[in-house]
């Protein structure tokens, strides 16, 4: 346990932070988990996938080299549900199979899981980060509709005074309140119907990214649904 904590601190965190990657690679990773979405969509949508598959493959390297852990384990879902869903079409008794030893293995694994993240103090400020929601009630009514702003905002519902909220739902209703929120999800909600099972897998690595990390004005997010939503719209009428 010392040793794991040694390596974290005097190692993990020093490069996360002040890395080659960037000054805090946890945005790299989230600026990588929409492009890995998008090529994984054209994997699905071209026949000459060899590129895609390519730069999944370099996606992912750095992924893991970003040290996100929130990018991680987000990475690791959207290409089990891709697997899942690739399955799904192509051996149905197979996805069931699949289906049902990733639960019974999954069930085993989150209980570790979670002992893990209460020791976590990551996870713990999180936790203090949705604590603060309670106190929603005790801000004028103004700001509990349309937030404090952008900048100001991100602080309003934390796990300490001043610190950044880090998860998506909070941080959103510091910044732009239960309206501005509704709007956000509404947006990526019909973006996400729209598109099918890629654009439901975006905003799915969205929302899961962002109970540890988030960022709601990454640009990549965007571009990726309107790109998605073109190809699926040229796809239908056969262009």
């Amino acid at each position: 346990s010392n040793f794991l904590d040694l390596i974290f601190e005097k190692y993990f965190y020093a490069y996360k932070f002040s890395s080659i990657m960037f000054y805090d690679s946890n945005f790299v990773g989230l600026f990588l988990l929409p492009l890995l979405v998008l090529n994984l969509f054209y994997i699905n949508l071209e026949k000459n996938q060899k590129i895609f598959k390519f730069l999944v493959f370099i996606i992912l390297i750095l992924i893991f080299l970003s040290f996100s852990r929130s990018a991680i384990i987000t990475s690791m879902v959207i290409i089990y549900f891709y697997f899942m869903y690739i399955i799904y079409y192509k051996n149905k008794h197979l996805f069931l199979i699949i289906l049902l030893i990733s639960l019974l293995v999954g069930s085993v694994g989150l209980i570790y899981f979670i002992n893990f993240l209460f020791k976590d103090g990551s996870f713990l400020t999180k936790i203090g980060v949705f604590s603060s929601l309670q106190t929603i009630l005790d801000h004028d009514i103004i700001n509990i509709l349309f937030g404090y702003g952008v900048e100001a905002g991100g602080t309003i519902y934390s796990y300490e005074e001043g610190a950044y909220a880090h998860v998506l739902i909070p941080l959103l209703l510091g910044q732009i309140g239960i309206i501005g929120l509704t709007f956000y999800l509404s947006f990526f909600t019909y973006y996400s119907i729209k598109i099918g099972f890629f654009g439901s897998l975006l905003f799915f690595s969205i929302m899961l990214s962002g109970l540890s990390l988030a960022d709601p004005w990454q640009i990549m997010n965007y571009f990726t649904f309107m790109i998605m939503s073109r190809l699926s719209y040229l796809k239908r009428i056969n262009l």
